[in-house]
């Protein structure tokens, strides 16, 4: 053993030898799952300053470095020494690196100079609005002006373009096996070269500045190159609000690619989602699990891509998010084909659920998704879902739909006889169910009928700090449902689970297993996406 001679005034706790010492620190720790944050009131940095030994002993062992999480309001070159030292301390050892920036400052600073000096071609939908207005009023730019210098004042000086390049260089990038950026300027995403992070495996990448992704120079300097050359790259998750005309901004080993989540919501791109899917799709080899937001699109199908079908046998789970755009729904499902489908999770207006599930979606579904907002799912598709989805068995609906599912479980012959796990979305304190008697009568009636409906399982999930309250849906159908197992006389499992962020969209597709252990998806929602102008934009399609 290490560390047998000491001197004579040793304390018991100096006598440990180093390699227990290690796993002492090792249980001490937060689990080496989830990032560490820098700070010497937790984690390794801790115990590191508590004597001159333990700091040895702590600084040469990879295994307490192995996660970093940092989460600033900008990037600055303090952040590099910081940044290099703890992750070189891994040894080589597989690290998860998390860097975030949490300010909007560098964002407003440019939306307001385009306001300002009236910069074409950025007016179109994102600042319409107050590029006009800022033309017919002279009182109004002088208030953006002076709002400018005010934030001007304060405001950090823009990070050098090879700044993050400098903190993840040699050794540091090659260490890197999992990692998640938010919101790095795209000067310093472009800088970096290939094979800059030579043994990932999954990325997170966020680029919510929208006005950085469209005043940058794409066509002199190039897409993002950093990830190619990555062996072992099979998880993506993607958030930004910008696709290029004739060439992505990121470049990406598709060939290799397993899971692809990305995300919107995207502004005025020049292609059509289904000439996005197909550069996906035609490439892809291996993909098992494919999420699509689709885009808010001037661009049109080319009429050979229109005429094709394009079969991916790999993807089994298939994640869409549509914003009232039946025509892209319509075309997608025509052109792609997914035989080995098992697992469907949509978002949009319920009526393009039908185009899915007619053009062959379902024969092999094990799992349906259906997350319309503040909208009834029709007994009908219930019924579809019955006859085009045959070996279903676990259902996710949103507590609109409720009703008419249990109508529908209640009909005869029984719909969806072979669904074993129920999913509820409640959001807050919405009016309870019409007809609880209703649903009351499936449970007095079809749980005793020899060939009844099997399921026993109902997981409910609310996005409310208290969803266990009397006051809201989620306390209410979950005390009614084990009543109704219980007085049923049946064996049952009704859970109920807080949701964090508020409309967190994305939460049932993160229930998936195969992303389970995927740190740093949350980067996707909540503070990392636009929300605010996402639902308004769903709401307001829905009431059109």
């Amino acid at each position: 053993m290490a560390n047998t001679t000491r001197g004579p005034q040793e304390t018991p706790v100096e006598r440990v030898p180093d390699d227990i010492l290690r796993e002492i620190f090792v249980h001490c720790l937060p689990p080496l799952d989830g990032p560490a944050s820098p700070s010497v009131t937790e984690g390794a940095l801790q115990v590191s300053q508590v004597c001159s030994n333990w700091r040895a002993v702590t600084h040469e062992y990879g295994r307490l470095w192995r996660s970093l999480a940092i989460r600033r309001a900008h990037l600055e070159p303090a952040l590099v020494d910081e940044t290099r030292r703890w992750l070189e301390r891994s040894h080589q050892a597989p690290v998860h690196f998390q860097l975030v920036f949490t300010s909007d400052i560098p964002t407003r600073i440019r939306q307001l100079r385009t306001c300002i000096g009236q910069v074409s071609g950025y007016n179109r939908n994102l600042l319409w609005d107050q590029t006009t207005a800022a033309s017919l009023s002279r009182e109004l730019k002088r208030k953006y002006e002076d709002e400018l210098e005010e934030i001007l004042t304060d405001a950090p000086l823009p990070p050098p373009p090879n700044l993050l390049f400098k903190m993840v260089k040699g050794s540091v990038g090659s260490s890197i096996t999992r990692l998640v950026l938010r919101n790095i300027p795209i000067p310093n995403l472009v800088r970096l070269p290939r094979r800059t992070f030579p043994n990932l495996e999954r990325l997170v990448l966020v680029c919510m500045d929208r006005l950085d992704c469209w005043q940058f120079d794409w066509v002199v300097c190039g897409p993002i190159k950093a990830f190619l050359d990555c062996p072992s790259f099979q998880y993506v998750a993607l958030g930004r609000f910008f696709r290029g005309e004739q060439s992505d901004f990121i470049l990406l080993p598709f060939h290799q690619i397993t899971h692809l989540i990305d995300c919107g919501p995207f502004y005025d791109s020049q292609q059509h989602s289904c000439v996005i899917a197909e550069q996906v799709l035609s490439t892809s080899t291996s993909l098992r699990l494919f999420h699509m937001s689709f885009a808010d699109t001037y661009g049109t199908i080319p009429s050979a891509l229109a005429e094709s079908t394009i079969v991916s046998s790999s993807v089994e789970s298939l994640s869409v998010e549509s914003k009232n755009r039946p025509w892209i729904s319509a075309a997608f499902s025509r052109i792609f084909r997914f035989p080995n489908l098992q697992s469907f999770r949509f978002l949009g207006p319920i009526a393009e659920v039908s185009t899915f599930l007619e053009n062959g979606y379902g024969s092999k579904l094990e799992h349906v998704s259906l997350l319309q907002r503040q909208e009834t799912v029709p007994a009908a598709i219930f019924g579809m879902l019955s006859e085009r989805a045959p070996q279903l068995r676990s259902l996710e609906v949103t507590y609109d739909a409720l009703l008419n599912l249990f109508i529908s479980l209640n009909s005869t012959p029984p719909t969806l006889p072979h669904l074993q796990v129920l999913f509820i979305r409640c959001e807050g304190t919405w009016p309870a169910v019409n007809n609880t008697a209703r649903i009351q009568a499936f449970f007095d009636e079809d749980f005793k009928r020899p060939h009844g409906q099997q399921f026993r399982t109902v997981k409910i999930f609310d996005e409310s700090a208290r969803p266990d309250a009397p006051a809201y849906i989620s306390g209410m159908l979950f005390h009614f449902f084990r009543r109704c197992f219980a007085e049923a006389g049946t064996e049952f499992d009704v859970t109920l689970e807080a949701v964090e962020g508020p409309d967190n969209v994305m939460h049932p597709l993160f229930q998936d297993p195969e992303l389970q252990g995927w740190e740093g998806l949350s980067e996707l929602c909540a503070e990392g996406r636009d929300n605010t102008f996402l639902y308004s934009h769903i709401a307001h399609n829905l009431q059109q």
